[in-house]
């Protein structure tokens, strides 16, 4: 059980409300836990959730690339609750099998394909405070200033979701399996 309660769109302010059904809209009136958990800071979520929403929904990153960049983030931060809920839609989305296993697995990027192993090699290196002026240059050329900023903007999206994951424990939905072994 979450150590806070999980609060519902009836439980907020008017203005935070629109802001719920601005996030729930796009994601097919889905709020998972772990937004329900933030909303305990109702002004915070707010803020949260638009962001979240722009980022995935209207920064114009691509999808592949969006998904490579959530996954990767939440495995670098152990993120089962993040996995669970993005490993799916990165297959959706056509991220490849070597990519999702190199990410699950934290492994080498061995066989992945070039434009992928870049997304996964810059989330990794944000996570872990450590990029590499190469690794920069490389997806600085590939994005442009606007969409690695949008980028780097998702992995800390989806780090800040773990810690909250992890800090008020959230729980898992039913039928949750462990994806990082």
């Amino acid at each position: 059980m979450a150590r806070v309660p999980y609060v519902s769109r009836e439980q907020l302010p008017p203005e935070v409300q629109k802001a719920w059904d601005e996030f729930a809209t796009p994601r097919k009136g889905r709020v998972e836990n772990n937004p329900r958990v933030i909303a305990n800071s109702p002004e915070a979520a707010a803020n949260i959730w638009r962001l979240a929403t722009y980022l995935r929904f209207n920064s114009g990153i691509p999808p592949k690339v969006f998904a490579l960049a959530t996954i990767a983030s939440a495995a670098e931060n152990d993120s089962e609750y993040v996995l669970a809920w993005h490993i799916p839609s990165a297959v959706e989305k056509g991220v490849s099998k070597a990519a999702i296993e190199a990410v699950r697995l934290k492994k080498p990027l061995d066989g992945v394909p070039p434009d992928e192993a870049l997304v996964i090699r810059y989330a990794r290196a944000v996570v872990r405070c450590e990029v590499s002026d190469e690794t920069f240059q490389a997806a600085l050329s590939t994005f442009g200033v606007k969409m690695l900023m949008d980028i780097t903007l998702a992995i800390g999206q989806y780090t800040l979701l773990h810690y909250v994951a992890s800090a008020f424990g959230v729980e898992r939905d039913r039928g949750w399996k462990p994806l990082l072994c």
